[in-house]
């Protein structure tokens, strides 16, 4: 059995384990600002470690389950900085079958 390690439940870690409030789920505003963007750096670097530790691929998504036109208006840019911020981290890990999902 093939096993990949994605990421989860990011919204619920954001609030509980960071005390950072946001409003329905709405973990793409942290990429509005360096202290929201370092969370989800943190957030994602601790699933990378798990996936360096067990050697598995990993498969991580942008934070921007709500960042559709109905949650803001610029769902471009919004799209664009999560990519970025993610693909910062995937470039970085030290092992192949890491993934990129938006």
């Amino acid at each position: 059995m093939d096993v990949t390690l994605t990421d989860g439940g990011i919204e619920t870690r954001i609030i509980y384990q960071f005390k950072r409030a946001i409003g329905d789920f709405e973990a793409y505003k942290l990429l509005a600002d360096k202290p929201g963007r370092d969370i989800l750096r943190r957030i994602y670097q601790s699933y990378s470690e798990v996936a360096v530790r067990y050697r598995l691929p990993i498969q991580l998504g942008t934070p921007t389950w709500r960042a559709s036109s109905k949650w803001t208006k610029d769902v471009k840019s919004v799209n664009a900085a999560a990519v970025d911020c993610c693909a910062v981290l995937c470039s970085s890990l030290p092992m192949r079958g890491s993934s990129l999902l938006g």
